[in-house]
């Protein structure tokens, strides 16, 4: 087995083509106390025909490499660029993962239901009274179970 980690960076420039981003690249700058930020500059489409685009910076301190700030930064980036145009990044291994878990507790939900329904249908007037707890309890466990 082995681990692929992916790159907040290479994400970024996937996203930058998709909104038709003028400039996207990776800057550094040494502030007036010493510290070393790592960062992205994007620069928007322009509104009007014959104006320039709006350039952002998303900055990040370098806490051991300049790669973990240049992600953390990429990070801040995607995230703003979400927010302005709205579209969503999906993980298919994180989906992967979780699709199945959602699954088996649908299919346990349908079980449950089925012995709800069969177990009320088999009491009568004097004992539904008596197992109303039990049946309000095991209502309530499908509907925690339920996606």
């Amino acid at each position: 087995m082995f681990v692929v980690r992916a790159s907040y960076w290479a994400l970024l420039e996937v996203i930058a083509t998709h909104c038709s981003l003028e400039y996207t690249g990776l800057v550094s700058e040494v502030v007036d106390n010493g510290t070393l930020l790592c960062g992205v500059e994007l620069v928007l489409p322009a509104p009007t025909t014959g104006s320039s685009g709006a350039t952002i910076f998303f900055w990040s301190p370098v806490q051991t490499t300049c790669c973990g700030a240049y992600e953390q930064a990429s990070l801040k980036a995607i995230s703003y660029l979400q927010s302005v145009y709205g579209f969503l990044v999906v993980d298919y291994s994180f989906q992967g993962l979780v699709a199945p878990r959602s699954i088996i507790g649908l299919a346990l939900c349908c079980l449950l239901m089925v012995a709800l329904l069969s177990l009320s249908s088999s009491i009568s007037m004097t004992q539904h009274m008596r197992s109303k707890i039990g049946l309000q309890s095991l209502a309530q466990l499908i509907g925690h179970l339920m996606p």
